[in-house]
């Protein structure tokens, strides 16, 4: 079979495609399984956010329908753990929404921050907008919360 006449004993190519869907099977099984593993020994864990000395809602007391921007304010956060409630120093928490307004800035060891919210603007003929904001830091999950922050006219 394996000198010159392997060439004419077709019974090894009628075997050869089942054989290799079972490899490729096997291979794709064992790769996901490596994976998992992968995931299981480092997972990324999930964060926290409560706001400090305050609230999520501002209100600046203009009553004109014109454009406004509203003056800068500072919003003070602290970020943790949400398995633990440790404080996560380095995570960057960013806050943004209308007119290209907002900022970032980091965690200290506290897992606190304070961030000056610039730029933001109300349009015409509307009375509440709302700035999203959204925590990252390394082996944790990317935290988005949408309509994190009020601002009333």
């Amino acid at each position: 079979m394996f000198k010159k006449g392997w060439l004419k004993d077709r019974r090894g190519i009628e075997g050869l495609p089942m054989r290799l869907i079972i490899i490729v099977v096997v291979a794709v099984a064992v790769l996901a399984a490596i994976m998992a593993m992968i995931g299981m020994i480092n997972p990324n864990k999930n964060l926290s956010i409560s706001f400090r000395e305050g609230t999520n809602f501002y209100s600046c007391g203009i009553s004109h329908s014109d454009e406004y921007t509203v003056p800068d304010f500072v919003v003070k956060v602290t970020v943790t753990d949400a398995d633990t409630g440790k404080p996560v120093k380095g995570a960057t928490v960013t806050i943004y929404g209308y007119g290209g307004g907002g900022s970032s800035n980091p965690t200290d060891e506290k897992g606190e921050t304070e961030i000056t919210v610039k730029n933001v603007k109300i349009p015409a003929n509307v009375d509440t907008i709302k700035l999203d904001l959204e925590v990252t830091a390394a082996h944790y999950n990317t935290l988005k919360v949408s309509d994190a922050i009020t601002i009333v006219r």
